[in-house]
Parts: C-alpha cells; structure tokens; sequence
C-alpha cells in the first residue's frame, strides 16, 4: 500500500489523478463530439496529402460542397493534420478513397483556457493557400491548439461562397494572440475580423457557413 504523506508517491498518486481525470475528461469530450456530429449528419475524414495523389488545393476544388476543409494542432502535439468535414452519405462513398481515412472529430479548444479567433472577408477570389506553409509555429507541444477552417457553402450560379476562419486555444491570452498572429500572418492580404465571442466558437466547433462572413469561390476550370 502507498500512504500519500510519502512525498515522492503523493506526487506519483496527484499525477496519476491528473491522467485519469485527463481521460476521462477526453472520453467524455469524444462522446460528446461524436453525438454532436451524429445530430449535424457529418463525418469527419483524416487526409493523408501524401496519398491523395494530387496538390491538396486541387482535391479541394474535386469536393463537391458543402463541406468543411480544416488544418489543425491539437492541444497535445504539434503535428499538422488535416481533415475533411462532409455530409455522412458522401463521407462513407469518400472514406473508400485512397488518403481519406474516417475518424472521431478531434480537439483544440484547452478546457478553461483563452479562446481567440479571426475570419477574413472582402475577396471575390478564393485564397491562393499553400497549406504547407501556415504558420503553426508558435503552438506548443501540450495545452495549445489551433485550427484553420475553410467551410464551403452550396453552389450556386457555378460559384460558392466560402468561409475562412482561424481559431487558438491557449492557457493565456499572450500565448493565445502570439499563436493567432503567426497565423493572420499566412493570409496577410486579406481583411481580418478578430473575433472571440461565443457564437463565433460555436460555428467553428459545427462548421456552419456564416453568410457574413463570405468569400466568393470560384472553381478552376480546365
């Protein structure tokens, strides 16, 4: 048996607690997502760009909308993911694609940190976007994470209205702005509207277009 008034085991024990507080926390968040997504009708598909087999803004312009484009870092790690957000009946037919795997939806937000945000408005054009080269730099490895959302809204008249949105979560809110900086950097030529309200996180996390928001996409043609 192992008495907490041992120094050395009290902290093993309080780690311990923190982990499977951490995981549940986790399984609860997963259950809930999936229920979320479950309600909203869509899957969540992992992207593989090196078995696509085409420029990822290419296999963009393929998907037919509405759907939702998303680079992100989770809260643990600082791997670039990227992930394709569609309607469930044509997440299944895609999820057979070579590079498209199916996953449960993934986390950014740090429970009870700084949430910031930003969405870019203004251009009749589609961003030109090389997703190799956003700046996720200053996320660090555990408690921040940041996503890149670009969620596509039905066509009509052969163009389709876009959202371009960036959301951080952080301990701090130094932390959370320095990320957030880095990343308006990327799409510097294009108007920002910082944002951090409630209703904001709240179309990022359903991946709902935003009419206010809107940027004219036209697809390549030939």
């Amino acid at each position: 048996m192992i008495f907490l008034e041992d120094p050395i085991y009290a902290l093993s024990a309080i780690a311990l607690l923190a982990l499977a507080l951490f995981g549940l926390y986790k399984i609860a968040s997963n259950l809930k997502h999936k229920s979320f997504l479950e309600r909203r009708d869509l899957t969540v598909l992992k992207v593989d760009p090196e078995a696509i087999g085409m420029p990822l803004d290419i296999f963009i312009h393929a998907i037919k909308s509405p759907f939702s484009f998303e680079v992100a870092v989770q809260h643990l790690g600082t791997e670039k993911v990227y992930y394709l957000v569609i309607p469930r009946g044509k997440g299944k037919r895609l999820g057979e694609v070579k590079g498209l795997k199916e996953v449960g939806d993934y986390h950014v937000f740090h429970s009870g940190g700084e949430h910031v945000g930003v969405y870019f408005k203004d251009s009749d054009n589609w961003p030109k976007v090389a997703f190799d080269k956003i700046d996720f730099s200053k996320v660090n490895e555990i408690g921040e994470g940041a996503v890149v959302q670009f969620v596509f809204g039905r066509r009509r008249r052969g163009k389709t209205a876009a959202n371009l949105r960036v959301a951080v979560s952080a301990p701090s809110s130094f932390q959370a702005k320095e990320i957030l900086g880095a990343l308006k950097s990327s799409f510097g030529e294009y108007s920002a509207v910082d944002s951090k309200s409630e209703e904001f996180m709240h179309l990022i996390n359903s991946r709902e277009f935003d009419a206010d928001e809107k940027m004219l996409w036209q697809p390549v043609v030939g």
